[in-house]
């Protein structure tokens, strides 16, 4: 590590007479680009670098301890159940947390404990998501405040696509502990080198400075060659393996890392990778053809599955990969209501879910509506003021009272009541219909019931009439509709709006309503972190409960591929 320090500084030596801004943000992107823990390099980095740096590299330490604290948990729940767990993708260097910048740590366990450890998950908060599905695998996240805050990948056996290790062999060798941490645990050197190896050469078909450095630890430890050229001749990649260490040896040679200690036998000589001199341009790109000839060649040479289950893998995988490179996304259509009165937090949450569902990659609209804010909405109050204040002149020239009523203009309330109808309908009926049509999760910041307490204010029985009546009709029904319970006063000091009185006749009118609808209440009075992490894990856990797409089925996303749910029977 401290030659690539070494290297690196002499990398960016140009790079430090640009201006500040430009050379931080090369210099962060470079280290997310290549997987590396920029934070962990700070202190081997020249004072030039360092000090300019150390505050983009800040966050990124704070989310990598609070990453080992949620492991901690976990490990430790797995431990009270009789089972451990292994972090296969690391290799001990430079921390057992390798790859907390590509989002997710990579957990794997063995496949009886498989129900355990998602119930485990379940209780922890985690949230699944189904929608990034492969055999086997089990992608989990932790939200607070709408961020995620933990990403375990769950994994019951080591492959991406199709297994590249025999898992009995696997779990009968000697695994290694951390010295940092010893709740930390992962693969022996060889096993190391060999998942290393795959992931890079055919998962990713690139190498990144991460992999780099991991190959290079690896290789000076004691490597069981023997071994691992067995395991590759089995699971049917005996020359993706000659090629990814071929591609290997030359790139840490190149580099000046570590002296090769790959026996010669093992490893392609005839590489046509390009190599670079420069560290900038890494991570170094690997033919995606010639990586996918590799792939499906090592699909047919698997002697651990059957013909059938090689046709399968052939197919399966090939739609996976039409899917990624057409860009392809489907996800499910979802409404989700808030209600309460002003200042229970509506907005507040609205906006903490909706980036909590961005995070999960879901494609997500926000829709605030309030009756009479729009332009025409106005322009007619105003009008019915001006006729309900004019006064009217008697024969003698005496002027009449005033009417103050709202409403004694029967005209212009009957125009009022229509163009409200009109401006729910498009709302609720029409343009959250049209959103669900494009597969959208749609969150209301304020839905039809809310409106109805509002009309009621206004005009007396509003929701008893036949018009109310048919909007309940018309408009979409949530899937989730979630009411926020709070009390009066507090509301009063969350918002200035509205009058005390105003607040009390709205609780009312919700109290009123609140029974013809089906509605999750939360009580808005707890505090506004813990109510948001509970409102983001019920509502996209619900969300997720059922993923039976169509569109995943004609790209080979059958049930018998997908993962079951939690309460399916695995």
């Amino acid at each position: 590590m401290v030659v690539l320090c070494k290297r690196l500084e002499l990398s960016f030596k140009d790079l430090l007479e640009k201006n500040l801004k430009k050379r931080n943000w090369e210099l962060k992107d470079w280290f997310f680009r290549n997987g590396l823990p920029s934070w962990r390099f700070n202190n081997y980095l020249s004072c030039s670098i360092a000090d300019d740096f150390e505050e983009l590299t800040k966050t990124e330490d704070l989310k990598h301890q609070r990453q080992i604290l949620e492991y901690k948990f976990l490990h430790k729940r797995f431990k009270e159940n009789g089972f451990s767990a292994i972090l296969f993708k690391s290799c001990g260097y430079p921390t057992e947390f390798p790859y907390y910048l590509h989002g997710n740590l990579d957990v794997l366990i063995k496949r009886e404990n498989l129900r355990v450890a998602r119930s485990i998950l379940d209780d922890l908060r985690y949230v699944e998501l189904r929608h990034i599905e492969e055999p086997e695998k089990f992608l989990y996240k932790k939200f607070e405040n709408g961020e995620a805050v933990s990403e375990i990948h769950l994994h019951t056996t080591v492959g991406w696509g199709v297994p590249f290790l025999c898992d009995e062999a696997f779990w009968e060798r000697e695994h290694r502990a951390s010295e940092e941490n010893a709740f930390i645990h992962y693969p022996s050197n060889t096993d190391s080198l060999l998942i290393t190896l795959a992931h890079s050469f055919y998962e990713d078909k690139s190498f990144s400075m991460a992999n780099i450095l991991r190959i290079a630890t690896c290789l000076t430890e004691e490597v069981k060659w023997d071994y691992a050229l067995r395991t590759a001749r089995k699971r049917g990649w005996t020359d993706g393996l000659r090629e990814a260490l071929g591609c290997y040896v030359q790139i840490i040679k190149k580099l000046g890392l570590v002296e090769s200690k790959v026996p010669e036998k093992f490893y392609s000589k005839n590489i046509t990778l390009g190599i670079a001199d420069h560290l900038f341009d890494y991570p170094l790109k690997y033919s995606f053809l010639k990586g996918k000839k590799y792939y499906y060649r090592k699909v047919w040479k698997d002697t651990q599955r059957g013909l059938k289950q090689r046709i399968y893998d052939t197919v399966s995988t090939f739609c996976w990969g039409v899917e990624c490179k057409l860009n392809l996304f489907f996800q499910k259509p979802f409404v989700v209501a808030f209600s309460g009165i002003d200042g229970c937090g509506k907005s507040t949450q609205c906006a903490a879910l909706q980036k909590a569902f961005e995070n999960c990659a879901i494609k997500t609209e926000t829709i605030w509506f309030r009756c009479f804010c729009s332009p025409l909405s106005k322009f007619l109050q105003r009008v019915r003021r001006f006729k309900c204040s004019t006064c009217d002149i008697d024969e003698i020239g005496e002027k009449k009272s005033p009417t103050n009523k709202n409403l004694n203009n029967v005209f212009l309330s009957f125009v009022e009541r229509i163009y409200a109808a009109l401006e729910l309908l498009y709302v609720y009926a029409v343009k959250v219909r049209v959103l669900k049509l494009f597969d959208r999760v749609v969150i209301l910041d304020r839905c039809l019931l809310d409106m109805g307490v509002e009309l009621n204010l206004r005009y007396s029985n509003y929701t008893d009439s036949l018009l109310w009546r048919f909007l309940t009709w018309c408009s979409v029904k949530p899937d989730i509709h979630i009411f926020l319970d709070v009390d009066i006063a507090m509301a009063d000091k969350r918002q200035s709006d509205e009058s005390l009185a105003t607040l009390l006749s709205m609780k009312d009118g919700y109290q009123n309503l609140i029974n013809e609808y089906d509605i999750l209440t939360f009580s808005a009075q707890k505090p506004i972190a813990f109510l948001t992490n509970e409102i983001c894990w019920t509502v996209i856990k619900e969300y997720f409960k059922s993923w039976d797409l169509l569109s995943k089925k004609i790209l080979f996303a059958t049930r018998k591929q997908m993962n079951p749910s939690l309460c399916e029977k695995e």
